[in-house]
């Protein structure tokens, strides 16, 4: 959380004694201007100290490419240039702790935004908190209370250059490769196809948008965050 604090008006102590405002604007962070992606310029607010901890990261399972367990995705269309890739997608996965086979698990894709892109599956257990909120004893609680047996959450790691949301609205070969990986996860634990939810933020979002436009009725509900997109910023956009 960013923060400031200025004094307005004149405050007196209990001996009758005044305290006058000052100028000073007392702040936790500072605001510089920086160029984003479209060329125009925003400020950027950064917290000078603090730190927080989002726990339960170590009950996901990694899967890297340095360690040659990401999914590798064939024929990935890209809408922009009209190809189809090989994709390689590193992602983070939680299974129930007390799962067990021929089980009724539901499972929530969870889509990261555009702000955390790369390759290592960490970044997207830690640029928010919904994936361990759906991995929290609470959750898997709710699910249980639902007649499920538990929650499994896949959340996808994507690199920059297959953002799936971009500023021409062209969806990225991200999206079948997202398919390919969800469609392995669903049939290796049998997860149940009438429990399986979409969420994301921002750029994820809309990108589980756009998925749940392409298989109709897959997704038992979708919940998303911040989505939008167009080209506001570039006012030379038509």
């Amino acid at each position: 959380m960013i923060v400031g604090v200025k004094q307005v008006g004149t405050l007196g102590d209990i001996s009758g004694n005044d305290v006058v405002p000052s100028q000073d604007f007392i702040r936790n962070y500072t605001v510089s201007e920086v160029e984003g992606r479209n060329g125009q310029m925003q400020k950027q607010y950064t917290v000078e100290e603090g730190s927080y901890v989002i726990e339960g990261i170590e009950k996901f399972e990694l899967h890297t490419i340095e360690d040659e367990t990401a999914f590798v995705a064939e024929d990935c269309f890209e809408e922009e240039t009209g190809e189809s890739i090989t994709v390689t997608l590193p992602y983070a996965l939680y299974i129930p702790e007390d799962y067990k086979e021929g089980g009724n698990y539901g499972l929530v894709l969870q889509i990261h935004d555009a702000g955390t892109m790369g390759t290592d599956p960490v970044l997207t257990l830690t640029e928010a908190q919904a994936c361990m909120n759906f991995a929290s004893d609470e959750v898997q609680g709710y699910a249980k209370e639902a007649g499920m047996d538990g929650l499994f959450v896949l959340a996808p790691m994507l690199s920059a250059d297959i953002r799936s949301a971009r500023d021409n609205y062209t969806i990225s070969a991200a999206v079948p490769a997202t398919w390919q990986l969800l469609d392995k996860i669903v049939e290796e634990y049998g997860i149940n196809e009438n429990r399986i939810f979409g969420t994301g933020q921002s750029m994820g979002g809309m990108q589980v948008i756009a998925m749940a436009a392409q298989r109709d009725n897959y997704f038992a509900g979708i919940w998303e965050n911040g989505c939008q997109w167009g080209t506001n910023y570039n006012k030379e956009e038509p």
